[in-house]
């Protein structure tokens, strides 16, 4: 299950699905021509942009740009449908959020959705001459919103071209880009966001060289599968946030790198990781029945959660089990480690063991209550079958 080649055919699924959704789209332009909401600019745009052969591969940016494209065409359902609440629901879950609740006081939800809609029409097409076609000029006015997740921030990186461009909410021209020798990690970017102070990057790569190594030395199995899914690294320094990444970017690690030590950067590198490889199957097929209910107790949390939460916690956290687990029974008789570092990877695992149990419990409701499908349940089997410790495992580690 967790190999090479079994990796391979899970991307190799997803790149097959993209490219069947994109086939569908070309095929359906007329039709998307005849929404007459949309506007004649944005029609002739996307007509253009849709048999453009730079999509033709799945990549992150372009899986990310389908998105997009699928948020536009449900935004464009919802005001056919005059659907006020789930109109309201969709914006505040946006990141328009904050912009619409401050305009919903003086107007309704259909009425703000056009001008919503122009802003979506303006991000998918900014999107793809920016971020796909690497354009230094766009021959359109433009209102491109930053995205963070893919290293945005008071510029616009192009890593694939070492160049980023000072950011303004107003782009028509984007002017004089500056070059910059974006770091690479074994073929992966790493992009700077919060920073181009030289030194502040030189210690951020050395400090994620160092645990790489370290992954690669003392835990195989998680350092392999970080070498499948992980294709950037966004490393961030802010205080109160934890390393994160999103579905609708593959490959996109954000790591919170303020004020975690060097333990902690192993784990966090590994974790987003393992959102990644449950996001190629979420991508791919439906594992659990989404609803909103918060009725399941995240031990990670102490918090009630959805199935979604629960479910993506229980396969996530697995990897910061075998992690600790890895790096207890490889560290032992090693001084690389300090006594004080050793007895961290003792009471994560330990606390993994526990949190991952009591999330079974909670996971054998959610299927009593029919929220997890049949392929859902055969990755949870697929996962303990792998990656919980046997018996003589699990007495050495216990003992230490």
């Amino acid at each position: 299950m967790f190999t090479s080649q079994e990796y391979k055919a899970l991307k190799n699924g997803l790149q097959i699905d993209y490219q069947e959704y994109l086939k569908d789209l070309r095929i359906s332009l007329d039709q998307i021509s005849n929404i007459t909401i949309l506007s004649d600019h944005f029609i002739t745009e996307i007509n253009k942009i849709l048999i453009n052969p730079l999509l033709d591969n799945f990549k992150s940016k372009n899986f990310y740009w389908i998105q997009l494209i699928n948020q536009i065409f449900y935004l464009v359902d919802l005001i056919n449908d005059e659907d006020e609440e789930a109109l309201f629901d969709f914006f505040t879950d946006s990141e328009h959020a904050k912009d619409f609740l401050e305009s919903i006081n003086s107007s309704t939800s259909l009425d703000l959705s056009f001008t919503y809609l122009e802003k979506y029409e303006d991000q998918i097409i900014s999107f793809f001459k920016i971020h796909i076609e690497n354009c230094e000029f766009l021959d359109v006015s433009s209102s491109y919103t930053a995205i963070p997740e893919i290293g945005d921030a008071d510029f616009i990186s192009l890593e694939e071209k070492n160049e980023y461009f000072p950011y303004s909410e107003n782009i028509n021209l984007l002017k004089k880009p500056i070059s910059f020798n974006f770091p690479k990690i074994e073929n992966k970017f790493i992009i700077p966001r919060d920073s181009f102070d030289h030194e502040i990057i030189k210690d951020q790569v050395q400090r994620i060289q160092i645990a790489l190594e370290r992954l690669r030395n003392l835990s195989p199995f998680c350092y392999q599968a970080w070498q499948e899914f992980t294709s950037v690294i966004i490393p961030i320094n802010e205080n109160d946030i934890v390393s994160y990444s999103i579905q609708e970017l593959p490959g996109y690690s954000l790591i919170n790198m303020w004020q975690r030590d060097e333990i902690d950067l192993m784990d966090d590198l590994i974790h987003e990781n393992g959102h990644h490889y449950l996001n190629y199957h979420l991508n791919q097929e439906e594992l659990i029945f989404e609803d909103d209910e918060l009725i399941f107790m995240s031990p990670w949390r102490k918090s009630k959660r959805t199935i979604r939460g629960l479910y993506h916690a229980y396969l996530t956290f697995f990897w910061a089990y075998k992690l600790f687990g890895d790096l207890i029974l490889n560290t032992h008789n090693q001084s690389e480690f300090s006594d004080e570092q050793k007895a961290k990877f003792i009471q994560r695992f330990r606390e993994e063991e526990q949190y991952l149990s009591e999330a079974q419990i909670q996971l054998q409701e959610a299927n009593e209550l029919g929220k997890i499908s049949k392929s859902g349940l055969e990755l949870l089997d697929q996962f303990e079958e792998v990656f919980l410790f046997n018996e003589s495992e699990l007495s050495k580690i216990h003992s230490l």
